[in-house]
């Protein structure tokens, strides 16, 4: 207060508002100085402290005669949500004490999803009409999945066939089964562990397979047994005797055999024995000519 007298001082430069406040008792004004009233306000001479219904909210100022601590008013209309269902201000279908009106009607049908006598495959309160049909079969997809129309595989909650048709997922071997789930339940092989079974590497040139086994190249070099010239190529896919890998065994591939002569350098060492000798030199000669 001020010594101008009042229950609340504000200064004339400011514009307070006020709302939802009781103001009463003071003598010369309640509230000095000038405010905006946001309403639900009581602001009187005299005070009444009265609260009928025991929800701890003074009358003169609570929205509802009834008790409703919280005041919720979800439609903003001044009258607290359990006063408008019990004087039937609102519809209140489901016995909520929230009104119809503050409620989800998906579907735009003058029925809340709660009271709505649309179909709900899945008890989730949404009406069918109003969720996810990707695969357009009149069926809620989640549906689809829980009662075994389409398969999930990968456990997103939408159909394998719409993942496909979305591109969301890679079906390279077309089993319309997706590659991950191919691969996590062990129906395809990802030694190289890039997402893609090993199959369709190889057939769509991701990964090279000289010997047609049906394993990548790459994943049978991880056995150092099968590289032991240690060139980046499967030793049974090389030209035996090509020392240069060109093609060609020749001159080129007799002068490497030469220059490493009583070492043991892979690229010479054709017969992987651990030294470059005359059994060397012998391979290159059986093998002259162009590689088949």
């Amino acid at each position: 207060a001020d010594i101008d007298g009042g229950g609340m001082f504000f200064s004339n430069s400011s514009n307070t508002s006020v709302a939802g406040t009781v103001v009463c008792g003071n003598s010369i004004s309640q509230i000095y100085g000038v405010y905006t009233d946001d309403g639900n306000n009581y602001i009187n001479n005299e005070c009444d402290f009265s609260d009928n219904d025991g929800d701890d909210i003074y009358d003169v100022i609570d929205n509802c005669y009834l008790y409703n601590p919280d005041q919720a008013d979800c439609n903003d209309n001044g009258i607290g949500d359990v006063c408008d269902v019990a004087d039937s201000t609102s519809f209140d279908c489901d016995q909520n004490n929230v009104p119809d009106e503050c409620q989800p009607d998906c579907d735009g049908d003058g029925w809340i999803d709660a009271c709505d006598n649309e179909a709900d495959c899945d008890d989730d309160g949404i009406p069918d009409n109003c969720e996810l049909d990707c695969n357009e079969n009149s069926i809620p997809d989640d549906c689809d999945i829980i009662y075994g129309i389409s398969e999930d595989c990968n456990e997103n909650g939408v159909p394998d066939e719409c993942d496909f048709a979305d591109g969301t997922v890679e079906d390279c071997n077309e089993n319309e089964i997706p590659d991950s789930c191919d691969i996590a339940d062990g129906t395809e092989e990802d030694c190289n562990e890039n997402g893609v079974p090993d199959d369709c590497d190889i057939i769509y040139g991701i990964s090279e397979d000289c010997n047609e086994n049906g394993v990548p190249d790459e994943c049978d070099l991880e056995d150092p047994a099968n590289d032991q010239n240690n060139n980046g190529v499967l030793d049974e896919c090389e030209c035996v005797g090509d020392a240069d890998l060109d093609g060609y065994v020749n001159v080129t591939d007799l002068l490497i055999v030469v220059g490493y002569w009583g070492n043991n350098t892979p690229q010479a060492d054709l017969n992987f024995d651990g030294i470059v000798n005359v059994l060397d030199l012998l391979i290159v000669i059986d093998n002259w000519g162009a590689c088949e």
